[in-house]
């Protein structure tokens, strides 16, 4: 258990989230608690054991809820009264390796030795193309290494005209080409002054105009530093200490702070700037459907947010003040097909452009992916609504899962969890790292 919990780390963040340090000292304290649980004849105490090892040993060094949920669903998988008791005949190491029911070292030695040379993602229990994940994860990272190394730090603290204009002139022309091809100076100027008022005063539509005016912002701060660096590349402008960090900051190929402050994108300045852009363009049709009093009746993309996770607090409020209850009292609720939610205190919203991430989704739920299978599958439309909890949810809990929503495929912060109709049971997708994803650039 102690050897899977800690190779399992490979396939971070599908895996694990991050990288947990498990250490000899958690595996002697997990041992020296489960001794007096097991032996003949006796029945081990369950609740302590899973008590002491999710909650102390291993799951003191957790630190989200969906690696909590992994641990937990181990532990009902290798943590029973017949396994301790020595009765679990039929019991398998991912499926594929019996484990020995006996106190011999041999039994153990044979039991290792028979395990293959390359982990397989199936020991684990995760997604069979989990291995894709990872190649393509450190590929990601040796191609990030390589640009950090091929700009010297010495090289990047000083100031040299010609190789500012040559290294930095591709991400200066992709910004004159957003600027014009979207009119963002137009779009920015419009969206610092948008305000609902009247019946389109709501927490929805509020949250919209809080979304444009920070794209504004966004807009204004990238002209600025971009701005700046052309003019002092031209000889238009002398350089300033703010110019020379901010030029050394994109040389390394990184984001300015003067932009991650105010929203945390890609890390690569090429993509950051596409990705906001993105999301400035998509504003402005959420403000027009806002004007229309339609948007919460067309098709919504998360991905063209600056912070999805607001839009899901805004549509609490909103269905907590037409329910006439708490925001407390409501949960989170989707459904593939509309008809499934329409007991609902305000009408569902349709989300579009989700992704999934090891599952693949068919008509009768969630199938495993195959070993070839993408890393990402386009989820089909979701309706999801907030509901008081005297009304049932639309899937029954031993066939469907609750698959936790991230930002993006790093997994690193997770806005909420939907539970989605699947075949097989909720541990199976759990340990197979499952997840929806608003966006993956």
């Amino acid at each position: 258990f102690h050897a899977l919990i800690q190779e399992r780390r490979t396939y971070i963040p599908q895996g694990w989230t991050k990288f947990y340090e498990f250490t000899p000292a958690d595996l002697r304290s997990a041992a020296d608690l489960l001794a007096p649980a097991g032996g003949s004849g006796r029945s081990p105490d369950l609740d302590t054991v899973h008590g002491l090892l999710g909650t102390s040993v291993y799951g003191g060094r957790l630190e989200t809820a969906a690696d909590r949920r992994v641990l937990e669903a181990y532990m009902r998988i290798y943590f029973t009264a017949d396994l301790l008791a020595g009765r679990g005949m039929h019991a398998k190491l991912g499926g594929t390796l019996p484990l020995p029911q006996s106190a011999s070292h041999a039994d153990y030695v044979r039991a290792i030795t028979s395990l293959p040379a390359q982990d397989s993602p199936q020991l684990f229990g995760l997604s069979l193309n989990a291995d894709r994940a990872v190649a393509t994860r450190t590929a990601m990272h040796v191609a990030s290494s390589l640009r950090t190394l091929s700009t010297p730090a010495e090289a990047a603290a000083h100031f040299d005209r010609e190789r500012w204009a040559a290294e930095l002139s591709p991400l200066l022309n992709l910004w004159q080409k957003m600027l014009r091809s979207h009119e963002l100076l137009k779009l920015a100027d419009e969206g610092a002054a948008r305000q609902p008022n009247g019946r389109l005063d709501t927490p929805v539509n509020r949250f919209v105009a809080l979304e444009l005016e920070k794209a504004s912002r966004l807009v204004y701060a990238v002209d600025a530093v971009l701005g700046s660096i052309a003019r002092v590349v031209r000889g238009a402008e002398l350089l300033t200490g703010a110019v020379q960090k901010d030029g050394a900051t994109l040389l390394a190929s990184e984001v300015p702070a003067a932009w991650s402050d105010l929203w945390e994108g890609p890390g690569e300045p090429g993509q950051w700037i596409r990705a906001a852009v993105h999301r400035v363009a998509g504003l402005a049709g959420w403000w027009s459907r806002v004007e229309q009093g339609a948007l919460l009746q067309s098709p919504l993309k998360l991905g063209e947010l600056l912070n999805p996770g607001n839009l899901l607090n805004a549509l609490r409020q909103q269905t907590a003040r037409a329910a006439g209850c708490s925001i407390d009292a409501l949960r989170l609720i989707c459904a593939l097909d509309r008809s499934h939610v329409s007991k609902t205190p305000t009408e569902p919203v349709q989300v579009d452009a989700l992704v999934l991430q090891g599952a693949v989704m068919s008509p009768n739920g969630l199938v495993e992916a195959p070993p070839d299978a993408p890393l990402a599958h386009p989820m089909p439309p979701l309706f999801v609504a907030w509901i008081p909890g005297d009304i049932p949810d639309p899937y029954p809990r031993d066939r469907s899962v609750g698959l936790p929503v991230y930002l993006d495929i790093e997994r690193e912060k997770m806005l909420a969890e939907l539970r989605i109709p699947c075949t097989g049971t909720e541990s199976a997708w759990v340990l197979a790292g499952a997840a929806l994803f608003v966006s993956v650039d």
